[in-house]
């Protein structure tokens, strides 16, 4: 008798628990809905990682590489800037 109350009580949780995951999913899909990701639920979920990963990976790796790039032409520029007038100031104390 005990055991079978607590397997019916270990359904009941699970009921509650898928409860609560399809609500949580439910809400998830309202905020795709909502941010415009609709779109998305007609992929299967192989493609769905496969864009997520893409996503996850270029948006940073572009990030990073805009932000070097334009470091690296910073210190370049100043680079080029400060040799020159080296060169200039050497050519001028000559003459």
């Amino acid at each position: 008798m005990l055991s079978s109350l607590k397997f019916i009580k270990s359904k009941k949780k699970n009921k509650e628990v898928n409860l609560v995951q399809v609500k949580k999913n439910e809400y998830i899909a309202g905020l795709l809905e909502k941010i415009g990701f609709s779109w998305l639920r007609r992929f299967k979920i192989r493609q769905r990682l496969i864009i997520s990963f893409l996503v996850l990976s270029i948006v940073p790796l572009t990030v990073v590489g805009f932000f070097s790039y334009n470091d690296t032409s910073f210190s370049l520029e100043k680079s080029m800037s400060d040799s020159s007038e080296i060169i200039y100031s050497e050519n001028r104390t000559r003459a």
